[in-house]
């Protein structure tokens, strides 16, 4: 990651005798490697406070005499110290090149311990309806967004608010990945468990699933599991993309699996006392279904208990943060679908 970032600055620098370079949506770590070659601009003293976007936000006056007072050369900026110039940028004369962390659209944020805590109970206290969403608070002079994944906090940045066309400002996407297209899967079953999963439902589990990818939780090869059913929808394409091309980095093999649709027979005794007590009856109808549609016509019968244990399971699973799948279950009128919507309910 850090080769290719160098690559990036190597070139502006060979290009440009005077310029900033802006780094968004890399970590601390990284800053402090590249400013061992490159200058930072500004005050990166104010980084180590444990309340340090309050501290940027108090010294907007210091950062703007310091962008007068630049000397020619080559800089080094965060993204946040950007945000605090934004309205005086047209003070600098040269090209500010953002260099974008491509590879996420949500970053792991590293705050401070007590600055940590203020934030995720104002995530909490946002989410709880207790804060107005629209009263100016720290947070939204920097981030548009903040999602609270356990303990750990992912942000989105927001834009730049520039207005004059004579700042001379170049955006670039530092990571060459291209969308990624699968042809071909690996059919596993519910026995296989050394697999993570592409959520369609919860983008911040497939932004963790990255970052795990870059701290080196995964060796030589990557199963992950991925509903075939979306795989042609643009995002899904961009994202696979940038899982094929984090694992390029790290030389890890990646496996996309699809689950093969194994119905079971067989049904939980609750759901049989249901069937007595509300529809006064022993036994569920049996119905005819495909096996495995994608890759077959072989049909096989289930009755109506077994769909419904199937539901109440993916339903429970849901309730658990466990991995699920949306059921899609059609049929001809009075086949007997409706038993199936009130007595998963009934259950649950």
């Amino acid at each position: 990651m850090l080769k290719v970032l160098n690559e990036v600055i190597k070139n502006i620098k060979q290009s440009e005798k005077s310029a900033l370079i802006v780094l968004k949506g890399f970590n601390e770590e990284i800053f402090k490697e590249i400013s061992k070659d490159i200058e930072p601009a500004f005050f990166s003293e104010f980084f180590l406070e444990e309340n340090f976007l309050q501290i940027l936000l108090e010294n907007k006056k210091r950062f703007f005499k310091k962008l007068q007072l630049l000397e020619n050369g080559v800089y080094l900026v965060r993204y946040e110290e950007l945000l605090i110039l934004e309205q005086n940028l047209i003070l600098y004369d040269n090209t500010i090149f953002i260099l974008e962390n491509n590879l996420f659209k949500y970053y792991l944020y590293d705050f401070h311990t007590k600055e940590k805590e203020n934030v995720i109970n104002f995530i909490k206290n946002r989410d709880n309806e207790i804060l107005d969403i629209h009263e100016k608070n720290i947070y939204s002079s920097f981030f548009s967004d903040l999602i609270l994944n356990k303990e750990n906090i992912y942000i989105s940045y927001k834009d730049l608010n520039i207005n004059s066309e004579e700042i001379k400002i170049e955006i670039e996407k530092v990571f060459p990945y291209e969308e990624y297209t699968l042809n071909n899967f690996q059919k596993i079953d519910n026995s296989f468990t050394k697999i993570e999963e592409y959520s369609i439902n919860n983008f911040i589990c497939n932004e963790k699933l990255k970052y795990e990818i870059l701290n080196n939780k995964f060796k030589d090869t990557l199963f992950v599991l991925i509903n075939k059913n979306y795989i042609n929808k643009t995002n899904v394409k961009n994202d696979l993309g940038v899982l094929k091309y984090l694992c390029s980095l790290k030389e890890i093999n990646l496996i996309c699996c699809t689950k093969i649709n194994d119905l079971k027979n067989g049904f939980r005794t609750d759901i049989q006392n249901l069937l007595k007590r509300y529809w006064n009856s022993n036994e569920f109808r049996v119905l005819k279904f495909y096996s495995n549609p994608d890759i077959s016509n072989q049909k096989i019968e289930l009755s109506q208990g077994d769909l419904i244990e199937e539901v109440i399971e993916e339903v429970e699973n849901s309730k658990k943060n466990l991995n699920y799948n949306n059921i899609f279950i059609t049929a001809p009128t009075g086949s007997g679908k409706s038993i199936f919507f009130f007595k998963y309910q009934l259950y649950i």
